[in-house]
């Protein structure tokens, strides 16, 4: 049987990532500004055939199922040190899948997350539409979960009080690390917890690239925001 758990390149060695549809895929709320605009997602799935057929295949599967395969995999991995959603694409979206499978699904994904917790694991959840955020978050309630959303209008930076991100750049390159980090002390002024994500080339002033999965700022509540330079 093949894992559906993957491997990433940008994550440490002890983690591991679960996607459930292709980047662009009908999970991926239309309002995103990076949907079929150049998210970083493309690249992989356009370069790697067998990635890209991994994806297409668990876009359509019941995601429960899915979630149950993940859920077996996961308690057999030793040292597992940080879990994230979507690598490419996103969660799914109650409307994308139907009743009977979406409830199917709510009731798994919070039992995986759970179990996830209790063997004291980090979770990294981005959703990309502030609807999608209040629904996972519905799910999870009362488990120490953040679900982290992607806030997808500048201005909106000025008046959000839930764990977010925001992605700098409208084309990819290292030219928009700068912005990265002037655009973080600005809204750390608000009184704001803000953090650029380091597993981005050019980000760590050290010199050193850092992984995905390094310093979990996904992961805590008490990180306001986590900006990402479009890369």
């Amino acid at each position: 049987m093949n894992s559906v758990l993957t491997q990433f390149s940008k994550g440490v060695k002890t983690s591991r990532a679960l996607s459930f549809n292709l980047a662009g895929s009908r999970f991926c709320d239309s309002r995103c500004k990076l949907k079929g605009a150049g998210c970083y997602a493309y690249q992989p799935q356009k370069q790697y055939k067998g990635y890209r057929a991994k994806l297409k295949r668990h876009g359509q599967m019941n995601p429960a199922n899915l979630v149950n395969l993940a859920r077996y995999e996961a308690n057999n991995i030793k040292n597992l040190s940080w879990f994230r959603f979507s690598v490419s694409g996103s969660v799914p979206a109650k409307s994308a899948i139907n009743r009977k499978w979406w409830r199917e699904f709510i009731r798994v994904f919070r039992d995986l997350c759970s179990e996830l917790n209790a063997h004291n694991v980090p979770i990294h959840l981005p959703v990309e539409s502030i609807e999608k955020a209040r629904t996972y978050r519905s799910i999870l309630r009362g488990l120490p979960i953040v679900v982290r959303r992607t806030i997808q209008d500048k201005r909106n930076l000025a008046n959000f009080n839930d764990c977010a991100a925001y992605v700098v750049g409208d084309r990819a390159g290292k030219h928009n690390v700068g912005e990265a980090f002037r655009l973080a002390e600005e809204i750390r002024q608000t009184g704001k917890t803000v953090v650029v994500c380091p597993a981005i080339e050019g980000v760590s002033q050290s010199g050193i690239k850092s992984k995905c999965g390094g310093c979990k700022s996904c992961s805590h509540k008490l990180v306001d925001l986590v900006i990402f330079s479009r890369h």
